[in-house]
This record gives C-alpha cells, structure tokens and sequence, in this order.
C-alpha cells in the first residue's frame, strides 16, 4: 500500500503530500486515497465561464493604460476568452 502511494503521488513535494494529508484527515474520519491527496495538492482548475463585458474592461484599460496596466491573472483571462471565441464556443 505504501508503495501504491509512493507511485501514485511522486510527482509531488513530500512536505505538501504531508499536509493535504493533514488537511484531510483534519476533515473526514478516514484516510485518503492517492486520489484525494492529489485533488488537495493540485486542485482541477475551475470551468472557465466567459465574460464579455470583463474582458472589454481589461482591454479598454490595458489599451488606455499601455501594455503593464494588467497583472498576469488579468492578461490570463484576455488569452483564454479569445482563445474561448477563437474555438467557436458561445461567449
């Protein structure tokens, strides 16, 4: 078992394997499979959900304000919405 473990959630820092196990078991009365550690450690990046009077805002500001007036996650969402459009899905 320990080795199913080990195979299973190498791909992760020891010491944060360690506390989403704590985590975990701070929050349920059973131990977690492999699965559910990984789900702590490296969380499913939420759907993205388009917004089209945001993503206006933050190209009017970024056009207004030069090329640094947006922080990464704000430039992040301008390439996600186009390339969300770019592949035809409804904004």
């Amino acid at each position: 078992m320990v080795n199913g473990f080990a195979w299973a959630l190498k791909a992760y820092p020891v010491a944060r394997v360690i506390e989403a196990l704590g985590e975990f078991m701070l929050q349920r009365s059973k131990i977690p499979t492999p699965f559910e550690i990984r789900q702590n450690v490296d969380p499913p990046r939420a759907q993205f959900k388009p917004d089209k009077p945001y993503y206006v805002h933050l190209r009017k500001m970024q056009s207004e304000q030069g090329p640094y007036a947006l922080n990464d996650d704000e430039t992040d969402y301008i390439r996600r919405y186009e390339e969300h459009v770019r592949r035809g899905l409804p904004e």
